[in-house]
């Protein structure tokens, strides 16, 4: 079978990321894979396939000449879209289609597939990438062909039945995952003053530095002094390794809490850091990062807002009455609800159909960042306290149990592109 994978995202490392570890397995099964993907994503797939990866232009003719070049001399027997609707988005993507592409489009000789990492191809639909009170920004998403079949690759999205979501949920991951125990010594060493200190991975898309500081939001400015608020008094000193652009999270003069800024990883470190690490912190609940996390069995927590500023004044004690104070001063505005900051609230996710299962099912916590005492407890417990680190891998096991029983990807692509092996 010969398939080529189209990657447009020039933001979201998400989709790469899905389709890298998808044709890893399938090139294993003696699936010939090409890529037609754009300079941002190609770093996540020039290593696993040299010399199979076609990088989009800033001008869509070239990208055009380039789709019809791979279609005559590869001739894939499936083209599959990581995601298709991303083609469509007026930025941060590549630009590809137009009428008379898509007219060609249907009439290809082959099996057409996207994924819907997060929903976007399940109808056409208005999404916001807010806040909306600071950010009007819409993107409008078309059908997607007739003849279009619909992957849903978990752990992305759920891997349980979903009433009235459209495609075929599979595993893209081989379970369960392991980390070396040498090769996790070598990452603690590498971050800490002492291996037995505590280690915390905090991960930043790219997508989200780069917004905050379009909208200039000092959410990350003041969170290294939340962390110190919350994990000061660990019984061992505490790491943070946030991964962003960086430079994202100032220095704190003086603190306990150590946080040091690390540019975007290679994918395999990464992977590494986040098997090692005592715990994974993001603001991002549709983070692939997030699910490995918990594949991994390793400790994790969703930073999230659910209240309004107004109803936190109410709420927080006074260091996080300050922090707050400090942040709408900054940027009136500033603080606000949401699930994955700082575009979805938990009605964008509903909306897209990723809000089903609370987090106990998903295998992570659910922290309030703004939340006081209760999240002092939850984030000390998740760190350092045997019983509840214990309690949350029993959750993530039965969540990777429901992923071990869906169909891996090369069984799921030979359902959709016909039940004998293609000679093309």
């Amino acid at each position: 079978m010969k398939l080529l994978c189209v990657v447009p995202s020039e933001a979201s490392s998400g989709e790469a990321i899905v389709a890298r570890q998808m044709a890893e397995r399938l090139a294993r099964r003696g699936v010939d894979v090409r890529f037609l993907a754009t300079e941002f994503a190609a770093r996540f797939l020039d290593a696993p396939f040299p010399g199979r990866v076609t990088v989009f232009t800033p001008d869509a003719e070239r990208n055009r000449d380039a789709w019809d070049r791979l279609l005559r001399t590869f001739d894939p027997g499936v083209v599959l879209f990581a995601d298709y609707p991303l083609l469509f988005f007026s930025n941060g993507s590549a630009r590809l289609a137009d009428d008379a592409w898509l007219r060609r489009l249907e009439r290809l000789d082959a099996t057409l597939v996207t994924l819907d990492c997060v929903g976007y191809a399940q109808r056409p639909m208005c999404v916001c990438f807010g806040p909306p009170h600071l950010n009007f920004h819409t993107e409008r998403l078309p059908p997607i062909p007739a003849r279009m079949q619909i992957l849903v690759p978990c752990p992305v999205q759920d891997p349980s039945a979903v009433p009235g979501r459209r495609g075929t949920p599979f595993r893209y991951w081989d379970l369960p995952v392991r980390a070396a125990e040498d090769r996790r010594a070598e990452v603690r060493r590498r971050y800490l003053r002492d291996p037995e200190d505590v280690l915390v991975l905090h991960v930043v898309s790219a997508w989200a530095w780069r917004l905050t500081r379009q909208l200039r939001l000092p959410y990350y400015d003041v969170l290294p002094a939340l962390f110190e608020h919350y994990l000061a008094d660990l019984p061992r000193p505490a790491t943070i390794v946030s991964v962003n652009d960086g430079r994202l999270l100032p220095p704190l003069p003086h603190a306990k809490v150590r946080v040091l800024n690390v540019a975007t990883l290679p994918a395999d470190e990464h992977e590494h850091l986040v098997l090692a690490c005592d715990a994974v912190l993001t603001e991002n609940r549709v983070s692939v990062s997030l699910r490995r996390a918990v594949c991994g069995l390793t400790p994790c927590a969703l930073l999230r807002n659910t209240h309004r500023f107004v109803e936190l004044l109410e709420q927080v004690d006074d260091p996080l009455r300050r922090v707050i104070m400090q942040m709408e001063w900054t940027r009136p505005g500033s603080v606000f609800p949401y699930e994955v900051f700082p575009i979805w609230r938990r009605q964008d996710l509903e909306r897209l159909g990723l809000f089903h299962a609370d987090s106990a099912v998903e295998g992570f916590e659910s922290v309030e960042v703004f939340g006081g005492e209760p999240t002092r407890g939850l984030l000390q417990g998740l760190l350092t306290d045997r019983a509840t680190r214990e309690a949350w891998r029993s959750r993530q096991q039965a969540y990777v149990r429901r992923l071990e029983a869906l169909p891996d990807v090369y069984e799921t692509l030979q359902r959709v592109a016909g039940s004998e092996p293609q000679d093309r």
